[in-house]
């Protein structure tokens, strides 16, 4: 089910976030990292099977991290992907894998302390 969480965090970030332009990609990376935990915070906060224990808040964040990376890896690649075509034209060839990034951000995300 948590799954499925995340699909819908990660859908839900993907139909308000347009594509990045050629020389905003590290910008709109950062932004859409942080709409994606913005999201999957609130989906965590909001599950009853994460209040039980530290314990089953740590098990219900990760599992909310890895669907929502593991869907939203795909469709961020791909503007990514869409965005850096521009670099043909200067021989470059650009391939895109935020998915470890993007894990690792949101764990970080997840495991600040808040100041």
């Amino acid at each position: 089910m948590n799954d499925d969480l995340g699909s819908l965090a990660s859908r839900f970030v993907e139909e308000r976030i347009d594509g990045p332009q050629p020389e905003e990609i590290d910008l709109w990376s950062e932004a859409v990292y942080a709409a994606l935990f913005s999201v999957a915070f609130e989906v965590v906060v909001r599950l009853s099977s994460a209040k039980g224990s530290p314990e089953d808040l740590e098990r219900e964040t990760n599992t909310i991290i890895e669907a929502t990376c593991a869907h939203a890896a795909l469709w961020v690649n791909a503007r990514l992907s869409e965005a850096a075509r521009q670099f043909k034209g200067l021989g470059l060839r650009v391939q895109w894998d935020v998915a470890p990034g993007m894990r690792g951000r949101m764990v970080t995300y997840f495991n600040t302390d808040p100041v």
